[in-house]
């Protein structure tokens, strides 16, 4: 508190000095003397306001800091409020024992904000340089070197995971009603990658990492990869045809079927032209000496590809001198194939 001397003051020569002037002055003598910061060792137990920079531990402040401290900073379990104590929704804070963060006793630092927040990188101080290298926001979605995600977790470049005291490097996927790990994708061993069922299966399904070998414990099930059996001991006469609906691709086309020559054609070679919705493919074929003998023709094994998704037509027709009849039988058989 300001001390204010009674008038006149200043004093002027041949102005009186009464007995009430020296009283005051030792007065604010006494409680200068208590009040007074010392070089060392004192405490100021008020208010402190600094209307310039503080420097503690040093000589000065540098630069344009307004506190520079040479030394750690003990918080003793308090906050540091980002944009003022007024802003609650910012800050930097120890939470553990009973000052839990979102309800969880986290025993270490939280940084938390509004919307988000993120840790990145400023080169240089130059403009235009800052770099986010992991972000994350209210919606609990964490991002890394990516401006935004709706994903829970997302990574902008590959990521590594390194074997350590466990026996493989791998993630583990974990569903929520059994509440376990219910499969793992990851390194068998050193030398074959795979998929790890673990609710029975193991290691259903491996490749080696060299050589490229798959290996499957179990059966492989695929809409591109089934049989269809068109035509079952389809009797004849040709010309004969089916349907069959296909995931589209590749497809291997397995067709037999007999037949015979007429006497007025003699000895030569019998067959039929296999055709896909019109188109013809590929043609089994046999020679035979004799007339009126019904004949098998060779199992035929065509691949087809570029096949479409959809329904499809196989048909069957003679090649040029060959009759069939209702003792004649076809089959059509086809694989497609996941490649």
């Amino acid at each position: 508190m300001a001390f204010t001397p009674d008038l006149p003051s200043p004093k002027s020569a041949g102005d009186a000095i009464r007995s009430k002037d020296w009283n005051d002055l030792i007065t604010e003598t006494q409680r200068l003397d208590i009040a007074k910061v010392n070089r060392a060792g004192d405490t100021i137990t008020g208010n402190l306001s600094i209307a310039g920079a503080l420097a503690i531990g040093k000589a000065a402040a540098a630069g344009a800091a307004k506190l520079d401290i040479a030394g750690d900073v003990s918080l003793n379990d308090n906050s540091v409020w980002l944009r003022g104590i007024a802003d609650p929704n910012h800050g930097l804070a120890w939470r553990g024992g009973s000052k839990l963060f979102a309800g969880v006793n986290v025993d270490g630092p939280v940084l938390w904000g509004n919307n988000g927040g993120a840790l990145g990188s400023h080169i240089n101080g130059s403009p235009g340089t800052d770099n986010i290298a992991l972000g994350w926001d209210n919606g609990g979605r964490v991002r890394v070197n990516v401006p935004s995600t709706e994903l829970k977790f997302d990574v902008g470049g590959r990521i590594r995971l390194r074997q350590s005291a466990e026996s493989s490097a791998g993630l583990w996927l974990n569903q929520t009603t059994p509440g376990n790990d219910r499969a793992f994708i990851g390194m068998m061993d050193d030398n074959n990658v795979g998929l790890w069922g673990n609710t029975g299966a193991n290691w259903g399904l491996t490749m080696n990492t060299a050589t490229g070998d798959v290996q499957a414990s179990g059966a492989i099930r695929s809409p591109r990869f089934r049989c269809t059996n068109v035509m079952n001991l389809r009797q004849g006469a040709l010309p004969v045809s089916a349907s069959f609906t296909s995931g589209g691709g590749t497809l291997l086309i397995l067709a037999s079927g007999s037949g015979f020559r007429a006497a007025a054609a003699g000895a030569g070679i019998i067959g039929m032209i296999i055709q896909i919705d019109g188109g013809s493919v590929a043609v089994a074929e046999a020679f035979t000496n004799e007339v009126g003998s019904h004949k098998s023709f060779p199992t035929k094994f065509h691949t087809q590809g570029f096949v479409g998704a959809g329904t499809h037509t196989i048909a069957l027709q003679p090649i040029v001198n060959t009759s069939t009849d209702f003792n004649d039988f076809f089959n059509v058989t086809v694989l497609e194939l996941p490649f």
